[in-house]
């Protein structure tokens, strides 16, 4: 692991219980944009995977998902980015069918759950702020034929930044 990627991975998982502990999103933003750059969602999943193993329970990290999604929405709207929601969002949103081990278990029924979901999306790129959905919706997508794309918040983030 390269030394930037590890003191970013520490910056993030440092931001990320910041934010468990209640500090104001906005108060995060600009510390944000500097720990996610030139992270992708693999590095993102092996922080939010560590916090698991180290206790936070997995429907907080889904939580501070959200959280951290709407500390760049302001960003995004600013730099022209149209944010068009699934009609049931954030904590009421869809699973995507890759969670509660469903995925390694369940192969079809994560399919035809991801596809149903992927379907209900008026737009492409269909955007994630999770790293499972993002893969599994990619899945879906690849396997069913569709020309949705999917896309990690991150990405669209520094897209929106540069």
């Amino acid at each position: 692991m390269s030394e930037l990627f590890a003191n970013k991975k520490r910056m993030l998982k440092e931001l990320i219980k910041a934010l468990h502990a209640g500090a104001h999103p906005d108060e995060m933003k600009e510390k944000f944009k500097e720990a996610l750059e030139d992270i992708g969602a693999l590095e993102i999943s092996k922080v939010e995977e560590e916090l698991i193993e180290e206790g936070m329970p997995m429907e907080e990290v889904r939580r501070l998902c959200d959280v951290h999604l709407a500390v760049f929405r302001e960003s995004l709207m600013l730099s022209g980015v149209k944010v068009n929601e699934l009609p049931e969002n954030r904590e009421n949103a869809p699973c995507c069918g890759s969670g509660a081990a469903v995925r390694p278990v369940y192969r079809d029924l994560s399919l035809k759950i991801a596809t149903k979901v992927l379907d209900q999306a008026p737009v492409s790129p269909l955007v994630t702020s999770c790293p499972f959905c993002q893969f599994n919706f990619s899945y879906a997508a690849y396997k069913t034929g569709s020309d949705k794309k999917i896309a990690y918040i991150t990405d669209i983030i520094l897209q929106a930044l540069s």
